[in-house]
């Protein structure tokens, strides 16, 4: 109860009471307090419209609970007070909030502070507004400022008919304004008409040169159009974007699924042209070639009905253009197959003649018979398909006579040479040289069976001459293979143990070859002994050569996998050079492919020798097709990313480090090349590019490093006021009452200090404000008991005492007031006069201007009663008053 009395009367628990109480108060700070606590919304009503402080009111706007009214405070503030007012961050924040029309207006009108103005004619929309500002302000800044904001083409056209050729630099402003929003019609008609032809792109099989275009398009809108397109317009750029890339989708899975038809059937295509073209070039076809064509023609036309069926559009071109082919070579082929029966017999006697060609001797009988045949026919009529059979003739019948020739001439020599042959045996046998005599009888018997055409009376003799030497050249024969027999066995078991060995496959493959090299050193077997040794070596030979035969087969495997892998590439190439439209390339994508299968030619492996220089001579060519297509675009590449390195370094140093920092996030995104150069170029270019960027962050390293160090020391001492103001939270007594002023303090320095953007400050702020309350609300239930141990003390008799008289009626009256205020009962005697004061207490409540608050009025009395007691005065029930009066303070 006691605590009521002691609380002002803006806390009472009446609202009504507290709303009177504020709508008396002058202090600025306790009405801030009053609007930002109090759990009442009239009460905080009341103080928000007392409040007359614009900071305090700017401090106040915080509070979510009041934002509304405290907005409306504050403008009505600001229009009463605009010409005195100074700029603060706090009031530029309202104004760019929550500026008004007629806030701004009278800003920009009346404001003294030129900062104040600028930020007021930044938030200025209305058009009437600028016009007037542009026109007919005082200050030219103003007017400028205005004029910069003004967006509106018809109030634009105004202020410059009305400026006339006044104020140049304003004038010159607004027409820059108007020249944007001419700029900005104009892009807004060229964004319609891009839409336009989104809508009408990704309809046919022109997919690839349809997206194509859309990547150019896309990188208009973002060069040129992006940044002044309305939102209407974004939404509906991105949604005509969605649906042709759905559409380009659906076109590029349609012709995936058909490629493989599409390509086969031009294919067939051009290979039924390219027959008919060769057809058309002919006069005339043999028998053969005709039935041979007619047959790869029918073949062609099975193919054809194999293939599944395209789309209408495609198919019907297609199948026109083949069945036109087609058709052609059939008549062709018929037209010129006529010919046939006339060159028949002829051409059967070039067969012939052929036929005896690939015999292994030529009769010369055979030679004669076909020359008759061939003059006993008549030639064809047609002189084109006479000359061709006639010159076919000639040609075979030189080929004829030069073999005839030659073996005549083969037939000579190989008798020359058995004659000396013969001779040279003689004398060998004659000395016993069994092993030149051998081959020689050899060489004879080989040389006398491959003559042609050889008498019969020499080769009956040189015969007979053989078999005279054939006795005493066994005779020296059998002795020479006792000996090579014995080296012969030995090899055998030598290529037996090889099978086993373990060796690496080039030591066997050489094992082998060196036991077959020293076996022929030994000397052909003797025909007439057994042919066991030859076959069990040649057996063991095989058997050890086998894992190298084996190894061999898997390499050529690898090396021919290899051949069809580098094949394949250079296709690839080939391909990427033919297929692509080089009047609007994907450079990255061309070149990423371009990379990407150079080094798999890189990888792919060895081939065989005859086959690398064909298939290296192909890649290169290949390669050298689209280096000439890529060569331009990589030095504009190449000259692009200089002039990145170029600019960044100009700017590398500059005292504007976020600058710096923003060119540098840009150069990176730019940094990408569209065509790689050598990777010695590209790796010089990165270096350089490299460095500079590193130069750049380690300046902001540094930045940041130092803001870190002022934010450490903000941060230590927020701490400090922090832990200083929870230690004064933690005092007792009178020296909590003391530290007031030191609060205060505090406070003020924690003010004073420049925000942090830190999430330790924050936690640190949280902190302040905990102890800050904790520190009020000590405080106050501390003078609260100082109080209460006053009045305590008064009521005891501790008091200064003077010359008073005693008085009972006045100390009756005096404990009457103390007993109403603390409502608690009076004596039934004193129920009258009770009565009377409490009516006279309401009445002088309701004509007076302001109230005493009521521990104010307690303590008053309690010293007028010590007062009295000490001058004696006495009543009969005192001591029982005085102490309810006691036990109704003690329990409040």
């Amino acid at each position: 109860m006691l605590g009521k009395l002691f609380r002002p009367k803006w806390q009472h628990d009446d609202a009504g009471v507290r709303r009177a109480a504020v709508e008396k108060i002058q202090d600025q700070e306790l009405l801030a307090r009053i609007a930002a606590t109090d759990e009442d919304a009239d009460v905080r009503e009341t103080a928000i419209a007392r409040l007359s402080d614009l900071g305090a009111l700017l401090q106040l706007r915080k509070q979510t609970a009041v934002a509304e009214s405290v907005d409306q405070r504050i403008e009505q503030r600001i229009l009463s007070q605009a010409k005195d007012l100074h700029y603060s961050p706090e009031l530029g924040e309202f104004i760019i909030e929550h500026g008004s029309p007629e806030l701004l207006a009278s800003l920009v009108d009346t404001a003294s502070d030129e900062r104040l103005r600028q930020v007021a004619i930044e938030c200025s929309q209305s058009p009437d507004l600028l016009l007037k500002l542009c026109t007919s302000a005082q200050s030219a800044e103003t007017r400028l400022s205005a004029a910069k904001k003004l967006m509106d083409e018809t109030t634009i056209r105004q202020a410059l008919k009305t400026l006339g050729k006044r104020d140049k630099r304003v004038s010159r402003q607004l027409r820059e304004n108007l020249q944007q929003i001419l700029d900005r019609k104009n892009k807004s008609a060229e964004i319609d008409q891009l839409l336009c032809v989104l809508d009408k792109l990704g309809y046919n099989e022109n997919w690839q040169h349809d997206q194509a275009r859309l990547q150019k398009l896309e990188q208009q809108w973002r060069d040129d159009l992006q940044s002044v397109a309305s939102e209407q317009q974004k939404k509906n750029w991105e949604t005509a974007v969605g649906k042709l890339k759905q559409r380009l989708g659906e076109q590029e899975a349609l012709t995936t699924r058909i490629q493989p038809v599409l390509d086969a059937k031009n294919s067939l295509c051009e290979l039924v042209e390219g027959f008919a073209s060769q057809l058309a070039e002919k006069h005339f076809l043999r028998k053969p070639e005709a039935a041979e064509l007619t047959a790869t023609l029918d073949s062609f036309a099975a193919d054809w009905a194999s293939l599944e069926s395209l789309p209408p559009n495609r198919e019907q071109t297609l199948a026109e253009r083949f069945e036109h082919a087609l058709s052609r070579c059939r008549d062709l082929v018929r037209t010129l197959g006529k010919n046939a029966q006339a060159s028949e017999q002829f051409e059967r006697l070039i067969e012939q003649g052929n036929a005896l060609l690939q015999k292994k001797t030529l009769a010369t009988r055979a030679v004669e018979k076909l020359r008759q045949d061939w003059e006993k026919h008549t030639l064809p009529k047609d002189k084109i398909l006479a000359d061709s059979l006639m010159q076919d003739f000639n040609k075979l019948q030189a080929r004829l006579d030069a073999r005839l020739k030659k073996q005549a001439d083969t037939r000579e020599k190989g008798l020359r040479n058995i004659q000396q042959w013969l001779q040279d045996m003689e004398t060998e046998l004659a000395e016993d040289k069994v092993g030149r005599a051998s081959k020689l009888f050899q060489k004879i018997e080989k040389t006398l069976n491959n003559l042609p055409e050889l008498p019969r009376d020499r080769q009956r003799e040189i015969s007979e001459k053989l078999t005279d030497l054939r006795p005493r050249l066994r005779q020296l024969e059998g002795w020479r293979h006792w000996a090579t027999d014995r080296a012969r066995e030995e090899l055998i078991e030598e290529a037996a143990a090889l099978v086993t060995a373990e060796l690496d496959i080039n030591a066997r493959a050489d094992a082998v070859r060196d036991l077959r090299n020293r076996w022929k050193k030994l000397g052909k077997i003797d025909p007439r002994s057994s042919r066991s040794l030859w076959k069990r070596f040649d057996q063991a030979c095989t058997e050890a050569y086998e894992p190298v035969k084996q190894h061999r087969a898997e390499e050529q495997a690898r090396r021919n996998q290899n051949l069809e892998k580098r094949k394949h590439i250079c296709e690839q190439l080939e391909k990427l050079a033919t297929d692509t439209d080089w009047s609007s390339p994907d450079w990255r994508d061309i070149d990423k492919r371009f990379h990407k299968l150079r080094n798999q030619w890189r990888n792919a492996g060895p081939v065989n020798r005859k086959d690398w220089n064909a298939i290296n001579e192909r890649f290169n060519a290949a390669v050298a097709a689209l280096d000439e297509h890529l060569e331009d675009e990589r030095r504009i590449s190449r000259n692009r990313r200089l002039r990145l390195i170029e600019k960044l370094d100009a700017i590398k140093d500059n005292e504007d480090l976020s600058l710096a920092l923003r060119e540098a996030r840009e150069a990176q995104r730019n940094w990408q090349p569209t065509v790689t150069g050598t990777r010695r170029e590209e790796q010089k270019l990165w270096k350089q590019f490299r460095a500079i960027l590193d130069h750049i962050y380690a300046r902001d390293q540094e930045r940041r490093q130092a803001d870190s160090e002022e934010t450490r020391s903000l941060l230590e001492e927020k701490k400090k006021i922090c832990e200083t103001l929870e230690a004064l939270a933690r005092l007792e007594g009178d020296a909590l009452l003391d530290a007031e002023s030191e609060y205060h303090k505090l406070s003020q320095q924690w003010d004073d200090l420049p925000d942090v953007r830190d999430r330790h400050a924050k936690k640190l702020e949280q902190r302040f404000r905990q102890a800050q309350q904790s520190f009020r609300d000590r405080h106050e239930e501390q003078h609260r008991l100082s109080n209460q141990t006053q009045l305590l003390k008064l009521l005891d008799g501790e008091c200064d005492a003077d010359e008073t008289s005693p008085d009972p009626e006045q100390l009756n009256l005096l404990l009457l007031e103390m007993e109403i205020i603390l409502e608690i009962d009076s004596p039934e005697d004193q129920h009258d006069a009770r009565m009377q004061l409490q009516v006279e207490r309401l009445a002088d409540a309701m004509s007076s201007s302001g109230t005493e608050h009521g521990h104010d009025e307690l303590f008053g009395l309690a010293r007028e009663v010590c007062r009295l007691k000490k001058a004696g005065t006495e009543l009969p029930d005192l001591d029982e008053r005085i102490a309810a009066i006691r036990k109704a303070i003690q329990g409040a």
